[in-house]
């Protein structure tokens, strides 16, 4: 149960580590209407990022999420899966992610690597190798 236990605090480390927008969503508040509006104008680069970066965070959240669950089946009891509350325990876990994985800026080339890594990647410890690659480079 230890091992599992920390497999769910290092996912949702791991997205918050890697991950964090400028804290607010792409929604701009005005419903879509689905007609070409000259009054409206496109969105702006920044929106555009943003609205990548929050499907980026959810996407990658719900992967690792995902992959925790997967991890606590394969190497524990049923008896101590049925105590860690799955249906429960996931949506949080995914939902701690995303919150705190909006806490910062991704850039553009972080964005593209997490999406990349969701998209490519079909294990969970390739997922988790290349999410490595998003981190901050200085």
């Amino acid at each position: 149960m230890r091992r599992s236990g920390q497999l769910f605090v290092v996912a949702a480390v791991l997205g918050a580590a890697l991950l964090g927008c400028s804290g607010g969503g792409a929604e701009s508040g005005e419903p879509a209407t689905g007609q070409g509006s000259a009054a409206t104008p496109p969105p702006s680069p920044e929106a555009k990022l943003r609205a990548a970066q929050e499907s980026a965070i959810q996407a990658m959240c719900e992967r690792l999420a995902s992959c925790a669950a997967d991890e606590a089946r394969a190497t524990m009891s049923p008896e101590e899966v049925a105590k860690l509350e799955l249906d429960k325990t996931v949506p949080q876990l995914r939902a701690e992610c995303e919150d705190e994985g909006m806490q910062n800026a991704l850039s553009p080339r972080q964005v593209t690597v997490i999406q990349g890594c969701v998209n490519g990647s079909p294990t969970c410890d390739e997922l988790n190798s290349c999410l490595d690659q998003a981190k901050k480079q200085h």
